[in-house]
């Protein structure tokens, strides 16, 4: 009986302690992501979003942020669509 009620505490205890986590882990993330957008670091940014989605794909902020972020990364320039003439 009492290993029951222990586990049934320790089970509550768990999953609230969960979601707190996940909350900062996203929070952290997301402060990540703005810190790489002010410094002009598309790359880190996006990397920072991105994680933080991985935890909670609905969070507002991550996503706005992973837009912005993958709307600001540098366009690749092929050179090999130019004639070069010496």
């Amino acid at each position: 009986m009492y290993r029951f009620l222990a586990s049934c505490c320790a089970a509550a205890l768990l999953s609230g302690c969960a979601s707190k986590i996940e909350g900062w882990i996203v929070n952290t993330r997301v402060h990540q992501g703005k810190i790489a957008m002010v410094r002009g670091n598309a790359r880190d940014a996006e990397l920072a979003y991105r994680l933080a989605l991985r935890v909670n794909p609905e969070n507002p902020a991550a996503r706005a942020g992973f837009a912005h972020a993958i709307s600001d990364k540098p366009k690749i320039l092929r050179l090999d669509c130019f004639d070069f003439v010496d």
